[in-house]
């Protein structure tokens, strides 16, 4: 989609978008975010409100009496209608054009000769046609508006031949399209409505056993996308393997930092818990909370209330019901949560606890990396440093999926990345590259977005320490659209101060406004622990523009918002505070 060509235009056209899921909006809103070039022309279809994405809005009412009447004029055998069928038709459609064409197909087909109750009635009537074929239609309507012939098969136990000719039919009366050629062909309902139509004319007695039939076929044939199988046995009033499902989902999603994802899916399986039982529903609660806790680290920042909240109830739950794993996954995040807020003293707490926990359950690099950042930060990289290379050294590349779907991010990615700040901190600068290259290669073998912005705002910090003001200032810009591509926006709002910063050490800004805009912005995720290095490359800046004073008065005002507990940066910012002094 991206590659120029002056030679034609490329239609990109979106259909339903009301009900697209969070990787679709993401989707859009890289293709808004690139604008319109290179001939490029996104068309959006949806009821409303309207995606914020959308430019040049048109909005869609009923079809005038003129273009209903043009429409019907299309239809195969509207010509034989009379002036009067034609005048009710258009009068009981309302100018809607499904209602409009079903209507004008039911009459033509004699199924229909005064006015119809609802569009229903109408399916009802087309369907009625199909005689032993309309089961197909409604088992098809249980799969969804879209669906395939494996399904069906297994569902209705009918032979192939004898669905494709079914199929075929209701194509050629125009209730299906199909896209595809064999054997990759797909079916799908010509609106959405007529899905729910047939559907609905099914008892809820009927459809239940057919849901639980697609649910089970789903779970088996497609076990790597179990959010398709969790609405199926959601209606199918199996409500504790839908929500199990919905873990599954939410798992996969954190997995693969698809954060925004894993967020819904937990929340869907959360509206279940009502329907579910005694101690299995708190378990339920427990895995889905599990699950949602990494992501909301991910996509809503580290220190956000709704991190906090989900995070204080998933440690009750994890206690309660004794469950270790559980317990790890809200430890591990809400030490982070903590620490990252500036709160160091209640990180310790919990990073002694998972000291404890994480080793327990064989996983001891969430303790080192936890560990040793919480040394880091109080301003002991000798002892962080050793730390970080006992944790790289203890981890387990075999663990790899455990590692992401409890954290959601790799500690042995963390160890070596943060071990190579250590490492610059102590004037080890061979030490630094060296470590900083293997997370780096680490992460891009393991392909999960968050490790890899993670790897990346750490070579933002070392170009920054470096005095690499050049390669800081690309590497920030790189990490900042890749964090907003991926759906990070704390790690987005990170990286934009260091390129401002950089852009000022260049000579190519002579005010630190936009600094400070970032800066200001930065500090509104809640970030407490990471604020320290910024306020030292807002003085800096300043003193590389000439204000001296400007900078110590600065720098000693910055010392003393340091909590007891804090040495990042510290001491560098008492040092630029005492020039003022001299």
């Amino acid at each position: 989609m991206n590659e120029p060509d002056e030679a034609r235009t490329t239609v990109i056209v979106g259909e339903d978008v009301h009900w697209m899921d969070p990787s679709t909006r993401e989707l859009l809103s890289e293709l808004h975010a690139r604008g319109s070039r290179n001939g490029r022309l996104v068309l959006l279809l949806c009821r409303p409100p309207v995606p914020p994405q959308a430019e040049g809005v048109i909005e869609l009412g009923p079809l005038s009496r003129e273009d209903s009447a043009a429409l019907l004029r299309a239809i195969p055998g509207a010509e034989a209608l009379g002036r009067s069928r034609i005048d009710r038709i258009l009068g009981s459609s309302d100018g809607v054009p499904l209602f409009l064409e079903e209507h004008a197909r039911a009459v033509i087909d004699g199924n229909v000769e005064g006015l119809p109750a609802s569009l229903t009635e109408l399916v009802a009537a087309r369907l009625d046609e199909l005689g032993e074929d309309r089961i197909v239609a409604q088992v098809a309507a249980c799969v969804g508006r879209s669906f395939d012939l494996e399904t069906l098969a297994q569902v209705t136990e009918w032979e192939r031949p004898a669905l494709l000719t079914a199929l075929d039919r209701m194509v050629a009366q125009g209730l299906l399209l199909v896209e595809g050629t064999q054997p990759e062909e797909t079916w799908l309902f010509r609106h959405a409505l007529l899905s729910d139509a047939a559907k609905g004319m099914l008892l809820r007695s009927q459809r239940r056993p057919l849901h639980a039939r697609i649910a089970r076929h789903l779970a088996a044939r497609q076990s790597e996308r179990p959010e398709l199988a969790a609405p199926q046995f959601a209606d199918a009033g199996e409500y504790a393997e839908a929500a199990r499902a919905w873990v599954a989902s939410a798992r996969a999603s954190v997995a693969a930092s698809a954060n925004e994802e894993a967020i819904r899916q937990s929340k869907r399986g959360m509206q279940l818990l009502p329907q579910i039982p005694g101690e299995v529903r708190n378990r339920l609660e427990l895995e889905l909370l599990s699950a949602r806790a990494p992501a909301l680290l991910g996509a809503r920042g580290y220190t956000s209330a709704e991190t906090g909240g989900v995070l204080d109830r998933l440690r009750m739950l994890a206690r309660e019901l004794e469950e270790p794993e559980a317990l790890l996954v809200a430890v591990n995040a809400s030490w982070t949560y903590h620490g990252v807020r500036g709160e160091l003293d209640r990180a310790l707490e919990l990073v002694q606890e998972l000291r404890v926990l994480a080793p327990a359950q064989n996983l001891p690099t969430f303790a080192f990396q936890a560990a040793g950042l919480d040394r880091l930060w109080r301003g002991r990289p000798l002892e962080a440093l050793a730390i970080f290379d006992e944790g790289a050294e203890e981890y387990d590349p075999g663990r790899q999926a455990e590692y992401l779907a409890l954290g959601g991010q790799d500690p042995g990615v963390g160890c070596l990345i943060l071990g190579a700040v250590a490492a610059q901190f102590l004037e080890d600068d061979s030490g630094a590259r060296d470590r900083l290259a293997r997370g780096e290669g680490l992460a891009a073998d393991i392909g999960n977005p968050h490790s890899q912005v993670f790897a990346g705002q750490v070579s933002v910090w070392l170009a920054s320490l470096r005095g690499d003001e050049a390669g800081c200032c690309r590497l920030a810009e790189r990490v900042a659209v890749k964090a907003r591509e991926e759906g990070l926006p704390f790690w987005a709002a990170m990286a934009v101060p260091y390129a401002e910063w950089a852009r000022i050490r260049q000579g190519e800004a002579r005010t630190t406004r936009r600094l400070r805009k970032a800066i200001g912005e930065f500090a509104a995720t809640g970030d407490g622990a990471t604020l320290p290095w910024l306020w030292f490359l807002l003085v800096d800046a300043e003193r590389s523009l000439g204000h001296v004073a400007e900078a110590s008065r600065m720098a000693a005002d910055y010392v003393d918002k340091l909590s007891g507990a804090e040495r990042w940066f510290g001491s560098e910012l008492r040092g630029l505070a005492s020039e003022g002094d001299d």
